[in-house]
């Protein structure tokens, strides 16, 4: 997927969840209670996840598992600096924004990577 797809991909998955992701001890997570995913982990393929995936920033989980470069980087990134701010700038709006604010936040993220979005998808 490019930054388009996958950002389109990533807004309807966080609509449709309409929550975010914790873990019973109320932290962030990319698989959380009651079958959630946050917006990373929602692109990580079942047979790929690994509880020790929790608690890591995307940008560690690049560096130590080159099998899910193909599912969370846009093939048109090419430089790691811009692929960390693209992931890790979408995993602080999962981790730091209430549900409420998520249309601003990807509004914002569409426009700093030169993205489209109207709005919920």
């Amino acid at each position: 997927m490019n930054k388009q797809e996958m950002f389109n991909a990533i807004v309807k998955f966080a609509f449709r969840q309409n929550k975010g992701s914790f873990s019973r001890n109320h932290t962030c997570a990319y698989r959380g209670e009651n079958n959630t995913c946050c917006f990373i982990g929602a692109l990580i393929p079942d047979n790929l996840y690994n509880v020790f995936m929790e608690e890591k920033s995307v940008s560690y989980m690049l560096k130590v598992n080159s099998e899910i470069h193909k599912f969370i980087v846009p093939s048109d990134i090419k430089h790691e600096a811009e692929r960390i701010d693209f992931l890790g700038d979408l995993q602080q709006i999962h981790d730091s924004r209430s549900v409420d604010e998520w249309n601003y936040e990807f509004k914002e993220f569409a426009s700093r990577f030169g993205l489209k979005y109207n709005g919920k998808l």
